[in-house]
């Protein structure tokens, strides 16, 4: 991870998130675990590298599952 600074001015830490999104005309909700980020100490702001991100985006958008499903997807898997 590379370094960064989160908005209250502090250096954000690694560490492993889960992200949660919505995605689709019926809101499909996905929730992406065991996610690297950049995580701040003192505001919890969660930064991700643009890679991550980019992974994050299509493991959302590949999501299948009914509407109201909340479909766990694990980011290393």
């Amino acid at each position: 991870m590379g370094t960064a600074t989160c908005v209250c001015g502090e250096e954000p830490k690694p560490a492993m998130v889960e992200h949660f999104s919505r995605w689709g005309p019926e809101g499909q909700r996905v929730l992406v675990t065991d996610v690297p980020a950049l995580r701040c100490v003192r505001c919890g702001m969660v930064l991700f590298e643009n890679d991550v991100a980019q992974r994050l985006e299509d493991l959302v958008r590949g999501a299948e599952g009914e509407p109201l499903t909340i479909v766990v997807a694990r980011y290393g898997g």
